[in-house]
């Protein structure tokens, strides 16, 4: 019991709560950069779904449509979000705090290549050992 206390204190569970919060912002930050490459994909295949529907005389159904607005929500979505976050920021951060929070727009593109930061599937990784 003695172990637990000295190894199991507030300020490493603290530190714990607070890496996996980091850990989970920028899991959701990436999933943006995701949302933009689904959209962009599904743009590509609506397109040619599109030569092809219009050369052999066919028309464009509803579900063609909706999967573009699905699309293009996709794209917008998030590139507005980011766009207006940082037109907000402009005007509240100094110039130098603005160029270096630019440093976060490299988790969107992460997760636009699909590279992800996700929690530790091991346990024993949160375990300080001694």
């Amino acid at each position: 019991m003695e172990y637990l206390k000295t190894t199991l204190n507030y300020d490493w569970a603290f530190g714990l709560v607070i890496s996996l919060l980091c850990i989970g912002v920028l899991y959701l930050l990436g999933k943006t950069g995701q949302f933009v490459r689904r959209g962009i994909e599904l743009k590509k295949v609506l397109k040619n779904a599109k030569i092809e529907a219009t050369t052999n005389g066919f028309q464009l159904n509803d579900l063609w449509f909706k999967y573009d607005r699905k699309a293009t929500l996709f794209v917008l979505v998030p590139l507005l979000g980011w766009g207006g976050t940082y037109t907000y920021l402009a005007f509240i951060l100094p110039l130098k705090s603005l160029l270096w929070s630019l440093i976060v727009l490299g988790v969107p593109l992460l997760g636009y290549f699909g590279i992800f930061f996700v929690p530790s599937d091991d346990g024993s990784d949160y375990i300080p050992h001694s």
